[in-house]
């Protein structure tokens, strides 16, 4: 969702067209697919080792994006190595949508965090029955109407549209490596945006494949998971944030959305300003009367939102209800419908 704090200016990388790539070092490049969103595009990233290439991230499943990389494929680097590894850093459809496609057309094996792979396999494998009833029943915590329920019923497993299949994979996890031409690239995993997040560094070079963790123009959307517990998104965020606050703002950021950019810690300050804001906002509302996260999602999003961004949206406001009841500041009681409200504590 956008942020009201000033984006950092874009490093001085022209942005490839969707569906095209360019060279950003001797052994990275840079794709851009498009997204039928509003946020139209995904970054994704190619990296050289001795034995090969390796692609970040792959694209939504669509006969759109088939065609694209039906292109890449036929076109240098493709055609000067071979594709060894597809990594998908978490299992968002626009992420992982194309890996099993991908990894069939390439023969090359597919690397993801255990969690996220196995959250992936979990919606893939949904009917739409479940996946509706999952769905409706978080919905109906959050207070929507019954018209917006039916909807859901209605919609059936819209995972599995963008997806259709996650393939096997390789876990790998914090700490492990990936072998570059110019060095290591280390692993990192982070929760927040998603539940297990793989981001990649090379601390000689100081370049951070950020994935959708940082990202220069929005800020990643935060939300509570549908399937399993309830956690708080927002606090695994805050501690990703002062981790990264203490890097330094020498780093090339290729983040997985919009432009490459430097000022690491300029922007995880940045961030930790407009969320602890949002907080604040609905601090000063519940002080009123007790907030749904319908309500809240009026406070934060106040805007038309169509159903793709409604689910952004409530599940963004559910993490900051949520993580102010972590704090110990609001309260949340559920009512004989089913609906949670939250009250200053």
């Amino acid at each position: 969702m956008s942020a009201n704090i000033t984006p950092p200016p874009k490093a001085d990388i022209p942005a490839p067209a969707d569906g095209q790539i360019v060279a950003i070092a001797e052994d990275i490049w840079w794709i851009r697919m498009p997204l039928p969103f509003r946020l139209n595009h995904v970054n994704l990233y190619v990296l050289l080792a001795d034995d090969g290439l390796t692609i970040i991230d792959t694209g939504i499943y669509s006969d759109h994006i088939a065609q694209c990389w039906q292109n890449l494929l036929a076109a240098p680097p493709f055609t000067d190595y071979p594709v060894r590894r597809i990594l998908v850093t978490h299992y968002h459809p626009d992420h992982i949508g194309y890996a099993y496609a991908l990894s069939e057309l390439t023969g090359a094996e597919v690397l993801m965090s255990r969690i996220e792979h196995q959250k992936s396999v979990t919606l893939t494998t949904m009917t739409d029955a479940a996946f509706a009833d999952m769905m409706v029943d978080r919905y109906r915590a959050y207070g929507f109407d019954q018209t917006i329920l039916n909807d859901l019923i209605e919609r059936g497993n819209h995972y599995s549209d963008k997806t259709t299949r996650t393939p096997d994979a390789r876990y790998i996890d914090a700490g492990d490596t990936l072998a570059g031409i110019s060095g290591q690239w280390h692993i990192r995993c982070d929760r927040g945006h998603s539940e297990h997040h793989i981001g990649l560094y090379d601390p000689d070079r100081r370049i951070f494949l950020s994935g959708d963790f940082l990202l220069p123009r929005i800020t990643p959307n935060i939300a509570t998971p549908l399937a399993g517990p309830v956690d708080d998104m927002l606090g695994h965020y805050f501690a990703y944030l002062a981790d990264i606050l203490t890097w330094g703002d020498d780093w090339l950021v290729l983040p997985g959305h919009d432009w490459a950019f430097h000022a690491v810690s300029t922007r995880a300050a940045g961030l930790i300003q407009h969320h602890q804001g949002r907080l604040m906002q609905l601090l000063d509302q519940a002080d009123q009367a007790p907030l749904t996260v319908t309500s809240a999602m009026d406070v934060l999003f106040p805007m038309e939102l169509n159903e793709h961004e409604r689910y952004f949206a409530s599940g963004e406001a559910h993490a900051h209800l949520y993580h102010l009841v972590k704090q110990n500041a609001l309260t949340c009681d559920t009512d004989q419908h089913g609906v949670e409200y939250y009250a200053p504590r």
